[in-house]
C-alpha cells in the first residue's frame, strides 16, 4: 500500500572549506633551516674535535720523525684526489644536476644518473689509482737505497685507494644532502678520525711494537676507514630507494654525466692548480 506523500528533499548545501591561516599561508622554512645547520655544525664540531685528538695522538705515538712526515706525505696524495673530485670540482658539478634531475623527473632517474656518474669516478680514478701502485715499484728501484723517498712508498701503495673509496663516499653524502638527509652526510667524516684513534690507541700499542710496523697498519686502517664511509651512507639512501649498481654501459653518452663534465672543467682547473701548489 502507498506509504503517505514524500516530502520534498532540499538541495545539499555546499559550503566553501574554511581554510586556516596555516593553510592559506606559505610555511616558513627558516626554523628547517636552522635546524639543519644545527646538524650539520654540531656533526662537523665533533669530528674536528676528533681531529685534534687525532693529531695529538700522532705527536705522541710518532712525533716529528721521518716516519711520520713519510706518512704525511703518502696520505696527501689521496687527499689531493679528494679535494679535486670528492669535495671540489666534481661534487660541485654534480649536486646541481643531481638536483635538477631529482626535481624534474623523479627520484628512479636522478639515481641512475648517480649511478653513472659514480661509475665514471671509479673507472677513472681506478685506472689511475692501479697505473700509480704500479709505478711506485719501479721508481723504488730507481731511487738508491739510502733515500728517505723509499719510505713513503709501502705507505702510498696501501692508500692510494683510498683516493676512490673517499670520491665515492662524498658523492653519496652529495646525493644525502639533496634528499635533506643532512645528519648521516656529515657525520660521516667522524668515522676516519674514530678508526684512525683506535688504531693508534688499541691496535698499535698491543699488537705491533716496531713504529714502521705500527705506521703501515694505520694505513691499512686509513682505507678501511674510506670503505666504511660508504658502507655507512648506503642504508640512508637505500631506504630513499636507491641501489649500488655500477653502471659502466654507456656512462659517457648519458647527458647528465656529459654536462657534469663541462661544469668541472673550469672548477678542477682552479682547484687543480691550488692543490698542486700545495
Amino acid at each position: 500500500p502507498p506509504r503517505g506523500p514524500r516530502r520534498a528533499r532540499l538541495p545539499e548545501r555546499h559550503e566553501e572549506p574554511v581554510l586556516s591561516v596555516s593553510q592559506t599561508e606559505p610555511k616558513d622554512p627558516h626554523p628547517r633551516v636552522l635546524r639543519s645547520v644545527s646538524v650539520v655544525s654540531l656533526m662537523t664540531a665533533v669530528s674536528r674535535v676528533l681531529g685534534l685528538v687525532r693529531e695529538v695522538a700522532m705527536a705522541y705515538f710518532f712525533g716529528t720523525s721521518a716516519l711520520k712526515s713519510a706518512f704525511d706525505i703518502a696520505f696527501i696524495v689521496p687527499n689531493l684526489f679528494r679535494r679535486l673530485f670528492g669535495e671540489g670540482a666534481l661534487s660541485s658539478a654534480f649536486v646541481p644536476v643531481f638536483g635538477e634531475t631529482l626535481v624534474r623527473e623523479g627520484r628512479e632517474p636522478a639515481f641512475r644518473f648517480g649511478m653513472r656518474v659514480i661509475s665514471m669516478l671509479t673507472a677513472v680514478l681506478g685506472l689511475i689509482t692501479i697505473a700509480g701502485m704500479l709505478l711506485s715499484f719501479p721508481l723504488a728501484r730507481m731511487l738508491p737505497p739510502e733515500s728517505r723517498w723509499l719510505i713513503p712508498l709501502p705507505m702510498l701503495r696501501v692508500m692510494l685507494p683510498y683516493a676512490l673509496l673517499i670520491c665515492v663516499a662524498a658523492l653519496l653524502s652529495g646525493m644525502l644532502n639533496t634528499l635533506g638527509k643532512f645528519a648521516i652526510a656529515s657525520l660521516t667524516p667522524f668515522l676516519l678520525n674514530l678508526i684512525w684513534i683506535m688504531t693508534l690507541l688499541v691496535v698499535c700499542p698491543f699488537v705491533f711494537r716496531a713504529p714502521e710496523r705500527q705506521i703501515q697498519v694505520l694505513s691499512w686502517a686509513i682505507l678501511l676507514a674510506g670503505l666504511a664511509q660508504i658502507l655507512f651512507q648506503l642504508p640512508a639512501l637505500g631506504r630513499c630507494g636507491f641501489r649500488f649498481r655500477l653502471r659502466f654501459r654507456g656512462m659517457f653518452r648519458d647527458p647528465g654525466v656529459k654536462r657534469v663534465l663541462c661544469l668541472m672543467g673550469p672548477a678542477s682547473l682552479g682547484i687543480g692548480l691550488i692543490q698542486i701548489n700545495v
